[in-house]
């Protein structure tokens, strides 16, 4: 999976993971970590891949969805809020988790 970084001090970074589960949170061991945000959840969303699409859950530190929730911006222009639930993620959506927003690219 491939994601770009928009905002905070991490901005234009572009992380890549080959895993077939990522976790974006704050905590130091998370695949993407936010650390520098207090907003952001220890556990904040995972991506998952299933078959050939991927997903997003926001699932929060203890799996109950995170405080803040995860927000999903579509190319179509849809702006859904996830509260511990599951959306298919895209290439070119963005999450916006805390105050960093995260590229989806693949």
């Amino acid at each position: 999976m491939r994601f770009e970084i928009i905002g905070g001090p991490e901005d234009g970074n572009a992380v890549s993971i080959d895993k077939e589960r990522v976790v974006i949170g704050r905590e130091a061991g998370d695949d993407v970590s936010l650390y520098y945000d207090n907003i952001v959840s220890r556990h904040h969303a995972v991506i998952a891949k299933r078959g050939e699409g991927y997903f997003v859950r926001d699932s929060g530190s203890k799996g109950e969805g995170s405080s803040h929730g995860t927000y999903l911006l579509t190319e179509k222009g849809e702006n859904c809020l996830l509260r511990n639930e599951e959306r298919p993620i895209g290439s070119g959506n963005i999450l916006c988790i805390g105050r960093i927003r995260i590229k989806f690219l693949g």
